[in-house]
């Protein structure tokens, strides 16, 4: 396998080597990284000396009593290349339990792996395979997916030190997502021991939700959350994490913007061994819209959005397109759309169609045609003023190029003034400010609720979500949403709700959105619950996992959509799809069929419902058709 060096920065804008020393500390706690190799690197015979990388232990136990150190110690190593995932490991086992039959009380080693859907909030398609290593002169080794063998799959054995090694050799062919996504992958690797009976399981993780379990990252990912980012001084979680077409062949790239840099990485993106970073040279809180899709019609996705130049007081805002060209983030359209000082402010609408961009009149106050200074950029289209005679720019695409199309320009006699349009769109979440913190509110929420004084938010967040254009500050305390702020109720009260989960762990993530365009944000809440499985289907429970919408209205917090997204049970999983979809209301949800593992439409035990059920609108199942959610007076409906 090809050693690892440490990543180096080598200035904005150029392409990182990102491959890193093994000893380096893991970026996600229980991760297991994914060297990404030359065809033939890797040999298939037991032996793992050219698996040079740094092998994991699986340390986590994950169900019953597993043993160890000389009763059971597993240590284990991925790779890739173009045509197959590898997995190495090292197992002391005082006991191998083998027979012909590939049970499933047998002793097996079982890769978890998840490949995420497009999007920025993906869903994933899980699956889980079982290697069974064979028992040298009488039982063959093999890979299984749901009790069959993979087609093509290799399993070599060997002796090692108090124990033996296995190495196996899956064909991307063998998981049809892999054709698509081989990036921001999640994950776990398992062991299980079974001396007669299954003793336990041991893992890199014990999480039950393939969504919440560890990435498994490529060499580039892992040096953007290893090394860049720690070069860079980034903090938190990237605020936009979106796996989409935006470069080469028909792969996706995972794209981030993490503060002021927008990244790009992929399986096939300069050989998995390299990003690409752009410094946008603003901000975190300066860059208030940020999305990934194919608006020039061109078969890969740009990078849209809006940068705000200067001081939060004082500022212009350009709207840019940028389109990956030659491995660099190059813009293809630029159109300042604003402008902030402390006399007033300019704001011009934006209105996104495929191939079509228009740029239109929007809101106005305190600048004049004497006061107003803002000299034009080269390269940029200028802002429309409202003293001008133009109402409206059309720009049409023409491949990777955006040309004026149409401009249509004020009637006659007008007054000159802005027509009507929506509010700017509220602020990316963010961690709060010490002015957002509001210890006081806080401190009455605490003692309502008898809480500890010091008990921390598993979730904290500020953007505008009522009222003022202020902050607000979105916080999850157990299984209860909260929001106040400092144009909040005077600055002197909260809203909250239950989330209806059972336990607070079921509360996965916490993200905000303005999805009715109307400048504040809403708040969308994924989380699992858990009931029990009919009779007939046999014991254990049901996880269902949803997203909830809220949004604040007249100073409370209410429920506008709910979503089941996902099922569970036991081994089998079925999932939908959630694509956000421009719309003259703001954005419609569109509800789509997604994959199933383990259930077929003969058998899963459940009808389809074409109605909502208690206000939450039912899986859409692999086999059924979409449903569209639209904005509608208080919140979303079909």
């Amino acid at each position: 396998m090809i050693s690892r060096a440490r990543a180096r920065v080598l200035g904005s804008g150029v392409l990182l080597v990102g491959l890193l020393q093994a000893e380096q500390a893991r970026a996600e706690a229980g991760s297991v990284p994914i060297d990404v190799v030359n065809a033939g690197a890797i040999k298939m015979n037991g032996v793992l000396s050219e698996w040079t990388g740094a092998m994991t232990p699986l340390q986590r136990a994950v169900s019953g009593s597993p043993g160890s150190g000389k009763d059971l110690a597993v240590r284990a190593s991925l790779a890739m290349d173009s045509d197959a995932l590898y997995v190495a490991a090292e197992i002391i086992d005082d006991k191998l339990t083998r027979t012909g039959s590939y049970g499933s009380s047998e002793d097996k080693l079982t890769l978890i792996l998840g490949f995420p859907s497009d999007g920025a909030a993906p869903s994933y398609t899980a699956f889980e395979l079982d290697i069974f290593h064979g028992n040298p002169g009488q039982t063959a080794g093999a890979v299984q997916l749901r009790g069959v063998k993979v087609a093509g799959a290799q399993v070599v054995e060997a002796p090692g030190k108090g124990g033996f090694t296995v190495e196996a050799r899956i064909p991307w062919a063998a998981l049809p997502p892999a054709a698509r996504v081989r990036c921001g992958l999640r994950g776990a690797l398992r062991y299980q021991d079974n001396d007669g009976a299954v003793k336990g399981v041991v893992g890199t993780s014990a999480e039950p939700q393939i969504g919440r379990m560890p990435r498994l990252p490529t060499d580039a990912e892992r040096g953007v959350e290893e090394t860049f980012a720690k070069e860079k001084s980034l903090q938190g979680a990237p605020q936009h994490d979106i796996i989409a077409d935006i470069a080469g062949d028909d792969q996706r790239e995972r794209v981030l913007l993490w503060d002021q840099f927008v990244l790009v990485m992929g399986p096939r993106f300069r050989d998995g061994k390299q990003f690409y970073f752009k410094d946008l040279g603003v901000d975190r809180a300066q860059i208030p819209f940020f999305e990934v899709r194919d608006l020039a019609g061109a078969g890969k996705a740009q990078v849209l959005l809006r940068k705000r130049k200067g001081t939060a007081a004082a500022f212009r805002e350009i709207f840019e397109v940028l389109a990956l060209q030659n491995d660099a983030l190059t813009p293809i359209f630029q159109h300042d759309v604003g402008v902030t000082a402390e006399s007033g402010s300019i704001t011009s609408n934006v209105k996104l169609e495929p191939r079509q961009i228009e740029i239109s009149l929007g809101t106005g106050a305190g600048l004049t045609a004497g006061s107003f200074s803002l000299a034009p950029e080269p390269g940029v289209e200028p802002l429309l003023l409202p003293w001008g005679t133009v109402k409206s720019r059309t720009f049409r695409a023409e491949g990777l190029k955006f040309s004026r199309s149409k401009e249509e320009s004020k009637p006659a006699g007008g007054d000159g003034a802005p027509s009507p349009a929506a509010p700017p769109p509220p602020p990316p979440a963010h961690p709060p400010t010490p002015e957002e913190m509001q210890e006081k509110v806080l401190e009455m929420y605490r003692k309502d609720r008898k809480l500890d004084p010091k008990s921390k938010p598993r979730f904290d967040l500020a953007t505008d979500v009522a009222e003022d254009r202020q902050n607000e500050r979105i916080l999850v305390f157990g299984r209860e949403l909260v929001v106040f702020g400092k144009g909040f109720q005077g600055g002197q009260g909260y809203t909250a709700l239950s989330l209806g989960f059972a336990d607070p762990k079921d509360v996965a993530d916490v993200t905000t959105r303005d999805l009715n365009n109307d400048g504040k944000a809403e708040i969308l809440v994924r989380g699992v619950q858990h009931i029990e499985a009919p009779k007939d289907l046999g014991k254990g429970k049901i996880s269902r996992e949803l997203m909830l919408v809220y949004s604040v209205q007249g100073g409370k917090l209410a429920r506008v959509a709910a979503i089941e997204t996902g099922m569970k049970f036991e081994d089998k999983r079925i999932s939908s799809t959630i694509a956000f979809l421009p719309s003259p209301q703001g954005l419609d949800l569109q509800l789509g069929p997604g994959s199933a593992v383990g259930w077929d439409q003969k058998t899963f035990p459940f009808r389809q419902e074409n109605a909502p059920i208690n206000g939450i609108e039912p899986l859409v199942l692999p086999w059924s058709p979409a449903v569209k959610l639209r904005w509608s007076g208080p919140g979303y409906a079909r």
